[in-house]
């Protein structure tokens, strides 16, 4: 036997779970900078043949996604109106949670408001824009940041081989523009 595990937020609605073999991802859900950890998931497998030393079985589960943070040091909360993006240019579109693999790939633009919530473990820095993205994998990905506050700014990044269950940082001082 096979064991398939998915675990999610119950009010995140990104996710079509009716086929475990081919999880497909609505990333154009409504995401905000504070509600961006509902959108984390969690999958794990494990296979045994059922025999009196099988029946206490444990399963790890683990983060097929991969989490971008931009961030930034100079964010004043006294500007109004405060906006941001982060357009990536290869994310993986389905998810295979029975064979661990990913499918498909697109661009997409994830927007936001700026809302002055701080980066997880970066004192200092208020996020501008966060995505969980499934990585297509041995990949360069380009994400740009544009950011608009009093004048508009972007910003291209590139990283290298995007692994899944970990978190990326794009910091700077000069992500937002006053």
């Amino acid at each position: 036997y096979t064991a398939v595990f998915w675990a999610q937020d119950t009010d995140c609605q990104a996710y079509n779970i009716d086929n475990l073999s081919n999880i497909t991802i609505d990333y154009a859900e409504n995401i905000t900078l504070a509600n961006i950890d509902s959108f984390d998931a969690f999958s794990g497998r494990i296979s045994f043949t059922v025999t009196p030393q099988t029946l206490n079985q444990s399963v790890t589960l683990t983060r097929p996604f991969a989490l971008l943070i931009a961030g930034s040091s100079n964010y004043n909360p006294a500007v109004t109106n405060q906006s941001a993006s982060l357009t990536i240019d290869k994310i993986a579109t389905a998810y295979n949670a029975i064979s661990g693999t990913i499918s498909g790939s697109a661009a997409q633009t994830f927007s936001y408001n700026i809302d002055g919530s701080a980066v997880p473990n970066k004192s200092g820095f208020t996020m501008v824009g966060a995505a969980y993205i499934l990585p297509v994998t041995n990949t360069r990905v380009t994400v740009g940041v544009s950011t608009t506050a009093t004048n508009t700014k972007s910003v291209t990044a590139f990283i290298d081989n995007i692994e899944p269950n970990n978190r990326y940082n794009i910091l700077g001082t000069d992500l937002i523009s006053y």
